[in-house]
């Protein structure tokens, strides 16, 4: 899953010189990776720092006996050590299982580079498509994304749902976004559990630092909320008053609901205890660290990435440019009463958007506990139907044998049931034999070569995190071996090689991350060229779509420039929000009513008229 995608050049193994195991001759190294090659050091593939495998996996380095050439971790917790509480639940209808997983990502822009005037689908890129595609491999269900710094409205990318809460004049903005028809909530003996559908979302709340939405289904009440932090620099008095607000609002609007958040806190936390705080990844509380810790406590909230038991690799999420100092600002906060279900957390370095350079990584929840909820009634959603595959010579016999085991309704079924029984029936049996196959990203510009070049990003973020990980950890294991021990010792022979090695792969892994970041912007930027190219020749070349071809260039809908479709928050007759799915459908109701000077009816009464 980490290794290089396929189209990136790469030296085979069998091509490579032998090896040059003295430790000195980088110009080795230069002179491969010029050429394309990947490899590192070798002190760095010794430690193990860079294995690919799953997040753990990134830091997961064991002590070899008789090895002084460096020192080595223990390994992150396994399964075995996970925060895995049984539960006892009623075996009941109304018993289900909650699961998802969630991330918090500080994107720092998804919004197009326009100036004022600029207008079309040529100021447009394609950063939003990227990350859509990033969560997906991810498997991310939710996603809390900071300085979106787009526009406030509802929109769709590749198979999320996003909310937007809008830019303050081109900086900040936070987005929510939830897979589509994902099944958030699943019942033992029902086919059919809770899923993610848009009408099923409310906006509650929204601002450039805070956009909080509820989704409910059945009984199930789950207010989702993103929110970005003032900055540490921030005088005292301005941060205690915003998270004071942010405090209440989010205390006022959960109350009967399940609260999930995913946020940019810009704080220090771990250096005191308690049970919504642990000390994994401990750093020293400071004013900001004080004022999210009352905000835990008043909002019933625990992170469950600061228990050692919970969290799996390293805990940082956010690298300072300046100094390299590694920080966690970014947090997914759970409600108390999920500590006692199946909770992981790690941090993700190949989400990205295609950044220049390592800043903000994601972390991500994966939670699974028990729940006493009920189902919508509302039918599920059918799975679609690979038409292609009907026409095939190869499909004809599996068709013969639908056809001949369709229903044969009695006689005295009425025309309306006998259509209901067999179009039942042929819907179930062809998405049995000819399901719809999961589409591919999809962009109205981007190249395969443009993809290739993300994936290829995203692994290159993967090595360089575990680079930085293993330095921060061997690092902070030296300087306390040197304070347990009385007596001062030389350091272990190889120590300081392997120190220059780490930093040289950081030094090559930084760089040939900006190439193939740069590499991916011009790439877009040429395939957002080349299909305006196109689209133009069809409009010189009058041809009878080239008015299409118009509404594309100028990314218009409905012939009016593209905008957001505007978010789910309708207010009711006295200018209040209406705080779930059915009274905003019960406003619309009033709304035309009142318009068409109608009334509102069961529809068993046009049954009955008829």
């Amino acid at each position: 899953m980490f290794g290089p995608p396929a189209g990136v050049v790469a030296i085979h193994p069998s091509n490579r010189p032998k090896r040059d195991t003295s430790g000195s001759s980088f110009s080795y190294y230069i002179r491969n990776f010029i050429a394309g090659d990947t490899d590192v050091p070798w002190r760095i593939k010794e430690a193990g720092a860079l294995r690919g495998g799953g997040p753990a996996a990134l830091g997961n380095m064991t002590q070899k006996p008789g090895n002084s050439t460096c020192l080595y971790g223990d390994l992150p917790p396994g399964n075995g050590n996970r925060l895995t509480w049984d539960v006892t639940m009623r075996g009941d209808d109304s018993s289900g299982s909650l699961a998802f997983r969630m991330a918090s990502y500080n994107a720092l822009s998804l919004a197009p580079e326009r100036k004022t005037g600029e207008e079309g689908l040529a100021f447009r890129p394609a950063r939003a498509a990227l990350l859509a595609d990033q969560l997906r491999q991810a498997g991310v269900h939710i996603a809390a994304i900071q300085e979106a710094r787009t526009e406030e409205g509802q929109i769709s990318t590749g198979e999320y749902f996003r909310f937007c809460s809008g830019a303050d004049r081109g900086h900040f903005g936070i987005e929510l976004w939830f897979r589509k028809d994902f099944e958030i909530l699943s019942f033992p003996r029902e086919t059919h559990g809770i899923t993610f559908a848009l009408q099923s979302f409310v906006v509650h709340h929204r601002d450039p630092r805070r956009l909080v939405v509820l989704f409910k289904q059945g009984s199930l009440r789950v207010v989702f909320a993103a929110f970005h932090a003032p900055h540490r620099g921030t005088d005292f008095a301005t941060l205690s008053e915003w998270w004071a607000t942010t405090e209440a609002l989010l205390y006022r609007l959960s109350r009967g609901s399940l609260l999930v958040v995913g946020a940019d806190c810009n704080a220090s936390v771990g250096s005191l205890e308690s049970c919504h705080l642990s000390h994994c990844g401990a750093e020293d509380q400071d004013d900001a660290g004080n004022l999210l810790h009352a905000f835990l406590k008043k909002c019933e909230l625990w992170a469950p990435a600061t228990w050692p038991a919970v969290q799996h690799g390293p805990t940082w999420t956010f690298a300072q440019r300046r100094n390299g100092a590694l920080t966690r600002p970014d947090f997914v906060f759970l409600p108390m009463d999920w500590r006692t279900g199946v909770v992981s957390t790690w941090t993700d370095s190949g989400i990205t958007a295609a950044n220049l350079v390592l800043d903000h990584i994601a972390t991500i929840a994966d939670v699974r506990v028990k729940l006493q909820a009920r189902r919508d009634t509302r039918p599920a959603r059918r799975a679609g139907i690979d038409v292609s595959k009907l026409s095939l010579p190869e499909s004809q016999p599996i068709l013969r044998s639908v056809l001949q085991n369709a229903p044969r309704p009695s006689w005295d079924t009425s025309a309306h049931a006998h259509v209901a029984q067999v179009t039942a029936y042929l819907q179930d049996s062809l998405q049995k034999h000819f399901p719809r196959a999961k589409q591919r990203p999809r962009h109205p510009y981007l190249t395969e070569v443009a993809w290739d070049l993300q994936r290829q990003v995203s692994w290159l973020r993967h090595r360089l995190a575990a680079v930085k990980t293993a330095v921060r950890r061997h690092t902070l294991l030296g300087v306390f071996e040197a304070w347990r021990n009385s007596k001062a010792e030389p350091a272990p022979s190889g120590a300081s090689a392997w120190l220059r090695d780490a930093h040289f792969a950081e030094a090559l892994y930084g760089f040939r991350l900006g190439y193939f970041a740069r590499a991916l912007r011009a790439r877009s930027k040429a395939d957002r060229a080349r299909y305006v190219e196109a689209l133009a020749d069809d409009v010189q070349a009058d041809k009878a779509d080239a008015y299409t071809a118009v509404n594309r260039l100028l990314a218009r809908r409905r012939k009016k420039p593209f905008a957001p479709n505007v978010l789910p928050g309708i207010e009711d007759a006295n200018g209040v929000l209406c705080e779930t799915p059915e009274k905003a459908m019960h406003r619309w109701r009033e709304y035309f009513s009142a318009m068409e000077d109608g009334l509102e009816v069961d529809a068993s009464c046009f049954a009955e008229s008829s």
